[in-house]
């Protein structure tokens, strides 16, 4: 098995018999499926890729949420045009690094915003893209303004002036 499958399927495990020991803490019951998740999940397995699973599975629960700012709400889609409209056509990660890059790191643009957005962006007609190959020989979907999409962008950095110029507002010292 694959290691992020092996992993996946350890966090579902996990995940699985966390909730039965709440329903039957909630009921004050003993748990009788402790047992069946130790056979399912160490089933099959040498006893090195049982501490190594014990290990990853320990370390991925017991780490804190490492902090990072936050992309404002709404701001997603004025990121994504500004890159296209100062670079030109890009791929999607691309698009995601350039952001990081120009905010020195404090914005970071998780694929499961970034595509989903893009998405809706094609759909809205903001932007076009077509399949390209990539610096490193892959096959990549690069994509582009449309017209529609820079006078999206302009509505859009029009709205967030308007909206940090009344929070400047309000914060200021009186």
């Amino acid at each position: 098995m694959p290691f992020n499958a092996y992993m996946t399927h350890a966090r579902s495990e996990i995940l699985v018999a966390r909730l039965a020991r709440r329903k039957h803490a909630l009921r004050n019951e003993p748990n009788p499926k402790s047992d069946l998740f130790r056979e399912r999940v160490f089933a099959k397995r040498t006893e090195s890729q049982n501490r190594t699973l014990v290990s990853i599975a320990a370390l991925l629960y017991s780490l804190p949420m490492e902090e990072r700012t936050e992309i404002p709400p709404g701001t997603l889609y004025m990121l994504i045009l500004k890159t296209l409209a100062r670079i030109g056509p890009m791929h999607g990660y691309g698009i995601a690094q350039h952001i990081q890059q120009m905010s020195e790191d404090v914005l970071v643009v998780e694929e499961g915003s970034l595509y989903p957005a893009l998405q809706r962006m094609l759909i809205k007609g903001w932007l076009v893209a077509e399949w390209k190959q990539s610096d490193n020989n892959r096959r990549a979907r690069f994509y582009r303004l449309t017209p529609a999409g820079r006078k999206q962008l302009a509505a859009e950095l029009a709205g967030f002036e308007r909206v940090t110029g009344a929070i400047g507002k309000v914060i200021q010292p009186a």
